[in-house]
């Protein structure tokens, strides 16, 4: 079938996909509350297993536990990425309910991203329907990805490894657009040390941290006006303990953004060459990027061409958009596994009060990720 006839299977499941999601965006699943996004977890693995999917349960302590839903078939793997925890705090649904209003959707974790792994469950339905769960699909959902993904990276790039593509279930960006490209992520954290005195009685025997780490803020910040390809921003900042007292500790966190390999190395060169500026003062800096840069590669542009046409069959023009935010995309990217972000649906307010979907792009992204997945399919059989 092609992409115009199946739109509008899609189109009719549109009551059904909202529904589910409504189900889904009504069970909390904040990062930092394990019960909460295990309840959830469990809810998404019953849907996927319900498609004939085997489910593995990677077992985590503190996170939540991460789901690996898998036909195990033919051919190089297609896998798609998504992550099923939110910014959200237990108890926010009673301020911000799921509501329908007009063509949008509202409620906590709608957008990022728990429409997207509706997105997922339809197309992978469609392809069961088509008997073409007899290939190498894998979907992965992890449960830590709003704090860095840091119990997950592991499992990404295992799962990553012997992919022949990864499809990110992230939001859509603006206008209809796909994400190819995303800085890489990371942040330094500064701490400097002086000598603590009596502010009144004997300055001079003191060594302030703080104006010491003001220094450091200045160079750092300048670094922004010497680079394009990067970007380092002091972004919080603490010091001293009272008003008269040299104060004897202080430290800053930055964050940091970079375009491409070449750039990380260069802002790991500057941070780890800073020395104090008083040579009584000592200084000590932790940290780096941990989410590589996701390239605008050959490879990339090749998913997104192939996007781009599905796209146009069925009336639906997709535009390329770069940002500065990081996925688990820049994880799979880095392994050199062509990666296209942002197929989840379109919308607003990630994060925000005001967070929404587009109703209709329901239908319209199930059907995208569908022919995708197909294309990918045929392209390694």
């Amino acid at each position: 079938m092609n992409p115009a006839q199946t739109l509008s299977i899609f189109q009719h499941q549109q009551d059904s996909m909202l529904k589910k999601l409504q189900q889904w965006v009504e069970m909390e699943s904040p990062t930092t509350n394990k019960p909460s996004v295990d309840r959830f977890g469990e809810q998404v693995a019953a849907s996927f297993r319900g498609l004939g999917m085997s489910i593995e349960i990677d077992k985590q302590d503190s996170r939540g536990n991460h789901l690996v839903a898998r036909w195990n078939g033919k051919g190089p793997k297609v896998l798609l990425i998504g992550h099923i925890d939110t910014v959200w705090e237990l108890g926010t649904l009673a301020r911000m309910p799921f509501r329908t209003e007009g063509e949008m959707a509202f409620g906590p974790g709608i957008f990022d991203m728990k429409g997207g792994i509706v997105v997922a469950y339809y197309a992978l339905q469609l392809l069961k329907d088509h008997d073409l769960h007899q290939n190498n699909i894998t979907l992965l959902l992890n449960t830590d990805e709003e704090e860095g993904s840091e119990s997950s990276r592991d499992l990404i790039e295992r799962e990553a490894k012997n992919s022949s593509c990864a499809f990110v279930l992230e939001p859509a960006g603006p206008d209809n657009s796909l994400k190819t490209k995303r800085r890489g992520v990371g942040d330094y954290q500064i701490r400097t040390f002086g000598v603590a005195a009596h502010a009144g009685v004997e300055p001079e025997k003191g060594v302030s941290a703080v104006e010491e780490l003001a220094r450091h803020i200045l160079t750092i910040q300048s670094w922004n006006k010497e680079r394009p390809g990067i970007s380092a921003n002091v972004d919080v900042v603490q010091g001293g303990t009272r008003s008269n007292v040299i104060p004897a500790e202080a430290h800053g966190i930055v964050d940091v953004r970079c375009d491409s390999p070449e750039d990380k190395a260069w802002l790991e060169e500057r941070f780890r060459s800073l020395k104090p500026n008083s040579p009584k003062a000592r200084l000590e800096v932790e940290g780096g990027v941990d989410r590589p840069p996701l390239m605008r590669s050959e490879g990339v542009l090749k998913l997104y061409g192939e996007a781009s046409e599905i796209g146009s069959s069925f009336g639906y023009q997709l535009k390329e958009y770069w940002t500065g935010g990081g996925s688990d995309g820049n994880f799979t990217s880095s392994l050199g596994v062509p990666t296209l972000d942002g197929l989840g649906v379109e919308g607003a307010g990630a994060h925000a009060d005001h967070e929404q979907i587009i109703i209709s792009s329901l239908s319209r992204r199930a059907n995208l990720l569908y022919h995708l997945i197909r294309k990918r399919l045929e392209a390694t059989s």
